[in-house]
């Protein structure tokens, strides 16, 4: 008889599982433990899963429970956690599809715009990115072309895809917080006028804007901008 562990979370496309069997049920509640710790890090959500069946294969599990058929399976536990981490990780077109489809805004300046300065206030509050798309300098502001071309072709998410990842990503408490703080000082500004607070001198993008040639804006800039301007964000 074989006791088997299993470990299920929900992500975007699914669920995934980390699973492992052993004879000895002791040896099974260390690797639980760990897995409860790491949850709590990420602030991630596990179900666990204590399965007797006569054979240490995973295709045992799913003979006797068919909820477990069409999950993505692990047995390492290392790949399983960074499957979580990635899931959970924010992309600039999933905080513009919210930004168009949850708030209603439907210019794609405008977005840019806003995107720019909810990037730049977590930026400068806990020093983390909120994604990972690069900012360029672009004639009329910060741009990030992704959310460029997605905009263009209608194709951001749907909101739900940032509401669900920021249920399991560590840092939703400064994010919910930045979005909800950038909307309320600036939301009600048209696009040009978003463009043209961007376009002050001394700001990131009049440092490296050359015309034609999309320089990308360091985050280093960014910081350095909002020290010296903290009303800003």
């Amino acid at each position: 008889m074989y006791f088997h562990l299993v470990a299920v979370s929900d992500v975007n496309d699914g669920s995934i599982a980390f699973h492992i069997a052993d004879k000895d049920i002791e040896k099974l509640k260390d690797s639980q433990e760990k897995l409860m710790s790491i949850a709590e890090d990420l602030k991630a959500s596990f179900s666990f899963h204590v399965i007797q069946t006569e054979k240490p294969g995973w295709d045992s599990i799913v003979e006797l429970d068919s909820y477990f058929k069409n999950m993505l399976i692990f047995d390492d536990e290392k790949l399983f956690i960074k499957e979580i981490s990635n899931s959970s990780t924010i992309t600039a077109e999933e905080i513009a599809g919210f930004l168009q489809k949850d708030v209603g805004i439907n210019s794609n300046l405008k977005i840019q715009k806003l995107l720019y300065f909810i990037y730049s206030r977590l930026l400068i509050l806990n020093g983390n990115k909120l994604f990972n798309e690069p900012i360029q300098a672009w004639a009329y502001g910060p741009v990030v072309p992704e959310v460029y071309s997605s905009f263009r072709r209608n194709e951001l998410p749907s909101p739900n895809v940032l509401l669900s990842k920021l249920v399991m990503n560590k840092q939703r408490d400064v994010i919910v917080e930045s979005i909800e703080y950038i909307l309320k000082k600036y939301g009600d500004h048209d696009a040009f006028a978003l463009a043209n607070l961007t376009h002050r001198a001394g700001t990131p993008w009049s440092k490296v804007f050359k015309q034609n040639e999309n320089q990308c804006i360091p985050d280093d800039l960014i910081i350095e901008y909002n020290k010296l301007h903290p009303d800003e964000l």
